[in-house]
């Protein structure tokens, strides 16, 4: 199941998937409009001309004419999605790609413009005229094509707008954040169920001998069915450790999982265990946060580089990821144990709200130094992730990485924007108080 899931998302991210469903929605539709002029009442069209009194000629000329203007501006989408995504890899970073490719709306205008053109051809083909024997104009035909025209306009129109507004670095930054902070809700658990889960591991572990499962293929982990490897677990009577979790590059000579059992693995049993990872070749954010994270501090770094140069874009990208970790404090980190009738039956990996909380802020941190407007927005964000997670030991180690680095941020600070900076933690800490 996990691996349909995962060919099922990867299938839609595609740029092809929307844009075939979409043609071949308009070949269905062709058919039906053909079938609906060949078994309608022509005398009944003949009283509206205006509308329908286009003779064999003017249909071919109409509909080769929307036919060319349609592919034309088909192509010209598509160069200006290949431009956009050019641009998008050198203005922020390529790890940001994915995402363009599976925005549904490029998708759609490529789809759009296609299936216009497809209906056309097919309407084509069967108007006949007097001097072809056995005449057909398909009235009705031609006008959904003309309507279908003055659709394409107007998709075209809004896909020029929706461009203009994806590259912005606004939207770009947010759209990384809304995938993360999905993921975070999906991987890490309600702060009581992680309580709950807590005080179960203090249970002994099981002993046996163990067999390495290397991985089937080199790549990035996409996801680990952790439901599948239980199930394996508790049939064969074993224990897994699971050494590797979503997002770690593995190769063949990597092991991903230790099976302990009173009797040794059977090859059945491991190419069992190998089918609950799917390895791919890029990473992606559905299991893996981290990878999300680390678009925006990409970007982050970027901006800070001194060829860009740009404090507010890192200011931007610091405050998405506030946002992100405000919703990672308010959960409760992975159990990286999972139990089944009292034992043991997973060790596995996971990321936590420190890895994320490091992740998001170490390199940006060690980046803006000197920088007093990052630093400055840096120290009211802690200050905001540290009262998301009150009342926890996360507040305590936002507190202890808060008071280093803005130990080290302030050390290559002039003195006014120092005292500027240390008044502003004060603040701060005055306001969660």
């Amino acid at each position: 199941m996990l691996r349909l899931v995962t060919a099922w998302n990867n299938l839609q991210s595609s740029l092809w998937f929307i844009p075939g469903l979409l043609m071949l929605g308009a070949i269905l539709l062709a058919m039906l409009t053909i079938e609906i002029d060949n078994r309608i009442d022509h005398e009944w069209l003949a009283r509206f001309p205006r509308l329908f009194g286009a003779g064999a000629e003017g249909s071919r000329s109409m509909l080769n004419s929307i036919a060319t203007s349609m592919i034309t501006v088909a192509a010209l989408v598509f160069s200006i999605t290949v431009s956009a995504l050019s641009q998008a890899s050198t203005q922020y970073t390529p790890r940001i790609l994915r995402s363009f490719m599976s925005d549904r709306a490029n998708q759609f205008v490529l789809g759009t413009f296609s299936g216009i053109f497809a209906f056309c051809l097919i309407v084509l083909r069967t108007v006949r005229g007097d001097d072809d024997g056995n005449a057909f104009i398909p009235g009705v035909s031609v006008v959904v094509a003309f309507v279908l025209a003055i659709v394409g306009v107007g998709v075209l129109i809004y896909f020029i707008h929706h461009v203009a507004v994806s590259l912005q670095a606004g939207t770009v930054v947010s759209r990384a954040a809304e995938d993360i902070i999905k993921a975070i809700c999906h991987v890490f658990p309600e702060r009581s169920e992680s309580k709950a889960q807590k005080l179960e591991e203090n249970t002994d572990r099981q002993s046996g001998c163990g067999t390495d499962v290397q991985a089937a293929r080199v790549g990035y982990i996409q996801s680990v069915d952790a439901q599948k490897l239980v199930d394996l677990a508790r049939n064969l009577q074993a224990r897994l450790e699971c050494l590797v979790d979503a997002g770690d590059f593995v190769n063949s000579s990597s092991v991903v999982v230790r099976i302990f059992s009173p009797k040794p693995a059977k090859a059945s049993d491991i190419q069992k265990v190998q089918a609950c990872f799917v390895c791919e070749s890029h990473r992606t954010v559905e299991q893996d946060p981290r990878f999300g994270v680390r678009q925006i501090v990409d970007i982050a770094l970027k901006a800070l580089s001194p060829a860009v140069a740009d404090p507010t874009m890192a200011t931007m990208c610091v405050q998405y990821l506030t946002a992100v970790l405000v919703v990672a404090a308010e959960r409760g980190d992975p159990s990286g144990t999972i139990w089944h009738d009292g034992k043991l039956r997973l060790v596995r990996k996971v990321a936590t709200f420190e890895d994320l909380l490091r992740l998001s802020f170490d390199e940006i941190a060690r980046a803006s130094e000197g920088n007093f407007v990052v630093s400055r927005v840096m120290v009211l964000s802690l200050r905001e992730i540290a009262c998301a997670a009150r009342e926890t030991e996360r507040e305590s180690l936002v507190a202890r990485y808060e008071r280093a680095w803005v130990t080290r941020l302030s050390g290559d600070l002039a003195a006014a924007d120092r005292r500027h900076l240390l008044s502003t933690r004060s603040s701060a800490s005055n306001r969660q108080q």
